[in-house]
Parts: structure tokens; C-alpha cells; sequence
């Protein structure tokens, strides 16, 4: 969980629960931060294979990226 950055999150939900909102709504709301790291780290490496996708592959599918030569 760590490296999804869910550690501030759980302090967060304390928080709500502190501050006297309903436990429910404090699960949901960190259900719905961990939900929105995981679409925004999805949608970011969908872009990035796309976009490099161009660059190391040719148009028949060939790798173009070669092992330097010693």
C-alpha cells in the first residue's frame, strides 16, 4: 500500500472519524483516494506505452532498440 501513497490517507479517514463524520463515509472516502491513484497511475502508463510505443517499435512491429556493441 505504501507505494500507492496510501500513507497519508488512513490519517485522513482518522481525521473524519475524529472530527465525528459517520465511519462509513470515511472508509468510502478512502476507498475513493485509493480509486483515483490507481485511475491516475493506469491512464499514466497507458500514455507513456503509447506515446514510446512509436519510438521502439518500427511499423512492422520490429524492435528497434539494439544492445550496445562492445
Amino acid at each position: 500500500m505504501q507505494s500507492l501513497g496510501i500513507v497519508g490517507v488512513p490519517s485522513a479517514m482518522a481525521g473524519k472519524v475524529l472530527s465525528g463524520a459517520n465511519p462509513a463515509y470515511a472508509g468510502f472516502y478512502q476507498f475513493v483516494v485509493s480509486g483515483l491513484i490507481f485511475a491516475t497511475a493506469s491512464i499514466t502508463v497507458l500514455v507513456t506505452v503509447l506515446m514510446d510505443r512509436k519510438q521502439v517499435f518500427s511499423k512492422a512491429d520490429q524492435l528497434l532498440i539494439r544492445a550496445e556493441e562492445r
